[in-house]
């Protein structure tokens, strides 16, 4: 409306038409985003493609001497090159978009005045430029547009890059209480031979399948956009102080490498329902040990649960973390199998069709608490902890009992000297 308000004024309204903002105009529409980052981004790149597309119609009117069949192929060649940034440069694609359709507006418009005629070209109200004038006409106009969305993105109140990158990492962490709280009932059911037949849509194992995949599903798209929210930080006009960019890329990687072990947990997981539905009773003295130790066995945790929905909380209403906080400690797969057998881990044994099922439990249980453990620490670091301890001062110290009477001596004399004057006044 800022733009469109001058069509709207009786005395404005040639000005409008014949100068073409109508340009301007569609440009606040495309150019806006959300974020500040994500805008300054976006408009650094129209700007840019629309500069190419400026120079490059120069070079492809003028480098075949202005003749109609040169210029078309000039143009063709352009047009294939510029759709190769969209293509291998995906990030950058509104450059290679934003240069073919300027170029091919200019071009078309030179090309379509020649073959009609300057009268009907300009019978819609709109001036007549040559192709000199038209191509920086278009960038002025481009970048006037970007302007008015500039202003309008940081005021009357910017939306920052930090502040939807904090909410969408706690929302990411309490999403992360939640897969693993999944995966927790999935080996659960697994262990207990509870999930029944998974072909049926009522059975326990496929809704707890169903949760598992749309939760997962929502957790990647989750860190596609703190990956990105995260690379628009350096756009961003630092406003308030530098923000900690690097304590959230590790604490982002920490949830990705979570997941990934978590679902390598519930995939490995699997091995541990057939053999459980091995009933025949066949087996060697190893796999009939793993079957003991899986009947008893504690993968996963609810404290990690607990855990990962603290540090939600933590980062989202940034507020400090509870005092002493500690991680689980990882279940000891090994000192198990050997109090069972010491000779269950030999190479010998590999085999076996549950051995692989054992080190990848082993291994991503190991992993998943390391990480969280990892997290924990880059939380705290960046939102704190609550600190409810008393410190106690020793006063056996000479210097602090030196500097106490050297900072009471005063005291004492001008209270004497006071009485004394209190006397002096009585009497």
């Amino acid at each position: 409306m800022t733009i469109a308000v001058i069509a709207f004024l009786h005395p404005t309204q040639d000005f409008f038409t014949k100068q073409r903002l109508v340009w301007a105009m569609i440009m606040v529409n495309l150019s806006m985003s959300p974020t500040s980052g994500q805008s300054i981004f976006s408009f650094v790149l129209r700007i840019i493609g629309t500069t190419i597309a400026m120079v490059c119609s120069l070079l492809i009117w003028y480098i075949p001497d202005q003749k109609t069949p040169g210029i078309i192929v000039f143009l063709f060649i352009f047009v294939s090159i510029g759709f190769y940034v969209p293509i291998k440069l995906f990030r950058f694609r509104v450059v290679g978009l934003i240069s073919v359709v300027t170029t091919t507006m200019i071009i078309g418009y030179e090309l379509s005045v020649r073959k009609v005629g300057k009268e009907v070209a300009t019978s819609n109200g709109q001036a007549y430029y040559p192709i000199y004038e038209l191509a920086p006409y278009r960038l002025a106009a481009v970048s006037g547009g970007i302007f008015v969305a500039f202003i309008w993105t940081f005021f009357p109140y910017p939306i920052s890059e930090h502040s939807v990158l904090r909410q969408s990492l706690g929302a990411s962490l309490y999403l992360l209480a939640n897969y693993y709280s999944i995966i927790h009932e999935t080996l659960s059911a697994r262990i207990r031979g509870d999930e029944g037949d998974t072909s049926l849509k009522t059975s326990a194992g496929r809704k707890l399948e169903k949760a598992r995949h749309k939760v997962f599903s929502k957790q990647m798209l989750m860190l596609a956009g703190l990956r990105t929210y995260s690379g628009f930080l350096t756009w961003e006009v630092p406003i308030g102080g530098r923000f900690p960019k690097e304590q959230y890329d590790s604490i982002i990687l920490c949830v990705e490498n979570i997941v990934s072990y978590l679902s390598l947990l519930g995939y490995a997981s699997d091995t541990l329902m057939r053999v459980n539905d091995d009933d025949d009773g066949s087996g060697s003295a190893w796999m009939h040990d793993f079957r003991r130790l899986v009947a008893t066995a504690k993968v996963t945790t609810h404290e990690v649960t607990s855990l990962l929905c603290l540090l939600s909380a933590s980062i989202t209403n940034r507020q400090p973390l509870p005092p002493y906080l500690k991680t689980p400690r990882p279940y000891s797969f090994s000192k198990r199998l050997e109090a069972l057998d010491k000779d269950i881990l030999s190479i010998k044994h590999i085999a076996e069709p549950g051995f692989a099922a054992f080190a990848v439990l082993q291994i991503s249980t190991r992993c998943i608490v390391g990480d969280v453990e990892r997290l924990m620490w880059h939380v705290k670091g960046l939102v704190g902890e609550l600190d409810f301890s008393f410190h106690a001062v020793s006063t056996t110290d000479a210097r602090i009992s030196q500097s106490r009477m050297t900072s009471r001596a005063p005291s004492r004399v001008s209270i004497n000297e006071t009485q004394a004057a209190d006397r002096d006044k009585t009497d």
